[in-house]
């Protein structure tokens, strides 16, 4: 399997994962951007939108993109998340790059 296939797989499972959940969940397939995926989550009628863009990571994470991520997700009301495989098999760890901390999703 490639790497490009590798963080493919990764990127459906995370978008599985998400939906499973409740959330709706698009993937840029192929796109090799900054968002892998954007999620939005229903809320209550007058509630302010929740939406994530995501950037899904197998390897190292490059800080400048990112940085480029967080920038962008400001830009459009977005909440940037950084989405990895942890250690332990089928585990993802979700971050808010805003605040550097995991989520509990």
């Amino acid at each position: 399997m490639t790497a490009y296939e590798k963080g493919a797989c990764f990127e459906r499972k995370i978008k599985k994962f998400l939906q499973k959940k409740g959330w709706f969940v698009s993937r840029s397939a192929g796109s090799k951007g900054l968002v892998d995926l954007t999620a939005c989550r229903r809320v209550p009628l007058g509630s302010p939108p929740v939406v994530f863009f995501i950037q899904a990571k197998l390897g190292a994470v490059s800080y400048p993109e990112l940085e480029r991520l967080t920038f962008l997700a400001e830009e459009y009301g977005a909440i940037p998340i950084l989405a990895r495989r942890r250690v332990r098999v089928g585990y993802i760890q979700f971050v808010d790059l805003r605040t550097m901390k995991e989520l509990n999703l």
